[in-house]
């Protein structure tokens, strides 16, 4: 990925997780990445107002999440197993 996993704003801790949104077509990555705490779930329910990041100390979440396209820009790679490509 091409960009950094920030530091919490709330408590500072660099423990922290992008936020999957979406269905993950592909549920032995999904759950794999969740238990190493690579990515959070955020669900398959979505708005315009998600945010992207969450710290794995304080489950403080922040930011806004990025869309398919963003996505592929920001991290040089297609978009992670989702079935509704969102």
């Amino acid at each position: 990925m091409k960009e950094n996993r920030p530091d919490c704003p709330s408590c500072k801790s660099k423990n922290t997780c992008i936020i999957f949104w979406g269905y993950p077509g592909d549920m032995e990555w999904y759950l794999d990445a969740v238990a190493k705490k690579e990515i959070a779930s955020g669900g398959c329910t979505m708005s315009s107002n998600d945010p992207k990041w969450q710290c794995n100390d304080c489950r403080h979440r922040w930011g806004k999440r990025v869309d398919e396209e963003e996505w592929e820009l920001l991290y040089d790679e297609d978009y992670p197993y989702t079935e509704s490509g969102y």
